[in-house]
């Protein structure tokens, strides 16, 4: 969140995907993620999205192999205010990273990643809420960025 965040400020959530891979070194993982907790305002968030990602895997047979994607997302978002009414927001982005599978069944594996996002808000709030406001100047915009670590457990069938 950063160092100007809100004291209380702190996201987590849950998430799955679909991952198709017609070789060893190439995937599309197409996932769903639900993410909620206290943004960097401290405001009450809750946000889902989708992503399609193509992926590039090093060394695929290996008991360890790092890969590589990046993509496409769409996300909307929820936000409880603390001096105006709730929002709903939604964005269009791309993302991209990198991480580690490691087989450890036939089957089986666990991955770890760092997933690294941009992404514009593009709903109707657009013209009367921007996404950020600096306090000090009041410069304002409607991107977002952001990373994302994630771990799960793949199973190829």
């Amino acid at each position: 969140m950063g160092s100007n965040a809100a004291s209380k400020a702190g996201m987590g959530g849950f998430g799955m995907s679909f991952r198709p891979r017609p070789s060893p070194s190439f995937a599309i993982d197409i996932g769903v993620d639900f993410i909620g907790g206290r943004d960097f305002n401290g405001e009450r968030r809750g946000e889902q999205s989708l992503t399609i990602n193509p992926m590039i895997f090093v060394m695929p047979r290996r008991m360890a192999s790092l890969y590589f994607f990046g993509g496409l997302g769409l996300a909307s978002a929820r936000v409880e205010h603390v001096n105006r009414p709730m929002s709903r927001y939604s964005y269009v982005g791309v993302d991209g990273g990198a991480g580690v599978e490691l087989h450890f069944w036939r089957r089986v594996a666990l991955d770890a990643d760092v997933l690294f996002f941009v992404r514009d808000h593009t709903d109707d709030e657009v013209a009367r809420y921007p996404e950020f406001i600096e306090p000090g100047t009041g410069r304002y915009t409607n991107t977002s960025k952001g990373a994302v670590i994630r771990v799960g457990i793949a199973y190829y069938w």
